[in-house]
């Protein structure tokens, strides 16, 4: 919470912070040295010398050679074989080219459910402050559909998200455990999760009860931590010329005004809460990713991590994109590797057009699909009626792009 309470970073925040963007500067720079074939030190040195001219990069070794958009594409087409043609990708996805083994229309399932956006109670909506939010009653019937269809053998739910309300996320996560836990329900469906950008707070606590975890090195996550307050609005108004009254019953009506602040009876109130609900999320924590509750207290306290630190500390299973998530499904689920699958995208997203390039498909050898092109960039709707929320400090407006 320091960004609505302090003017400037915290010792302890600029650690964390230090720590998480450590991490993605040496996957960054790593990455970028093995695919150039040159030391990691030689990356920080064209760092620190740009900008750079075509001609610059190119005698430094960033950049291969210097060609016009038409080269690109005769060399393209000259290094395979035949006379293929060259299509854009909205014309690729627009269309799905019919094979025969998608046929089968009996063939087992893999649901994919998107849980993007800021965690809120009631149906996905799209933010009126820009960005998408996810709410409880549309992911958690997503996922109950999925683990009642009988020809549904996995489900992949695809987390991006920094958290949001207490409850709504409390609401996903039973639909979770639901679907992992076969005391609950008599049946159990892996259900693995696969982390985006950022999976913090809300989105690590709707993940936390799934048999496997999957994060990039990357991602933001961690942050087992609660927040709570209200925005006292009372000279806004006055400045505005807008007056209030009214009549109250109860010694705390006002607990929710914006008009006053909290007293100290009504302090001790929200604290209580707050306490309650980080003790739950730190008990669910313990209980699916099997860690002592001391020990998930002590990475607790709302600190961040990256992927690679969270993996460290027992909070992620596996690193790894989406497509290491469905693999881990596939095998999980006990599927056949030479029968087709139908991949099942939940829920319908409003004002997007959702599609994957090929909806029934082998998974052994499965294409590439507009998942980071459909569902990026989204905001953090900060805004919930619901008093105690699951906020990450950091969204990815806040990560660097590489």
């Amino acid at each position: 919470a320091e960004t609505l309470t302090r003017s400037d970073v915290s010792e302890p925040a600029r650690e964390e912070y230090t720590a998480f963007f450590n991490d993605l500067w040496r996957t960054w720079t790593g990455t970028i040295a093995e695919g150039r074939g040159v030391p990691v030190d030689t990356v920080s040195a064209w760092v620190d010398g740009a900008l750079y001219t075509a001609a610059a990069a190119k005698e430094r070794g960033i950049v291969d050679d210097l060609v016009y958009s038409d080269e690109v594409k005769k060399r393209v087409l000259d290094s395979v074989q035949g006379s293929p043609r060259m299509v854009t990708t909205k014309r690729y996805f627009a269309r799905e080219t019919a094979r025969e083994e998608w046929k089968d229309m009996t063939s087992p399932k893999i649901a994919l459910i998107y849980a993007v956006g800021n965690i809120n109670t009631g149906r996905s909506t799209s933010s009126p402050l820009g960005g998408k939010v996810m709410g409880s009653e549309t992911i958690a019937k997503a996922i109950r559909d999925a683990r009642n269809d009988r020809r549904v053998k996995a489900i992949v739910l695809r987390v991006d998200s920094g958290g949001g309300s207490a409850l709504a996320s409390d609401i996903i996560l039973r639909e979770v455990e639901r679907t992992t836990n076969p005391d609950l329900e008599g049946r159990h469906i892996p259900l693995i999760v696969s982390f985006s950008d950022i999976a913090g707070s809300g989105g690590y606590y709707i993940a936390c009860k799934a048999d496997t975890i999957v994060a990039p090195p990357t991602c933001l996550t961690g942050s087992i931590g609660v927040v709570g307050g209200k925005f006292i609005l009372a000279d806004l108004y006055r400045k505005l010329g807008i007056t209030h009254d009214g009549i109250r019953y109860g010694r705390n009506a006002g607990l929710g005004s914006t008009l006053e602040p909290w007293n100290e009876e009504q302090l001790t109130m929200v604290r209580a809460s707050m306490e309650e609900v980080y003790d739950r999320f730190v008990r669910h924590v313990s209980e699916g990713r099997g860690l002592d509750t001391a020990r998930v207290k002590e990475i607790g306290q709302g600190r961040i991590w990256s992927g690679i630190a969270a993996r460290q500390r027992g909070l992620v299973d596996v690193e790894g994109g989406l497509r290491t998530a469905i693999d881990i499904a596939r095998d999980r689920a006990g599927m056949d590797p030479d029968r087709p699958v139908q991949l099942v995208v939940y829920p319908r997203i409003p004002g997007i057009n959702v599609r994957i390039e090929a909806q029934y498909v082998r998974l052994a050898a499965m294409p590439l699909y507009k998942r980071e092109a459909l569902i990026t960039e989204e905001a953090k709707r900060r805004i919930s009626g619901d008093g105690v929320m699951l906020l990450c400090p950091l969204d990815e407006k806040d990560l660097p792009r590489e």
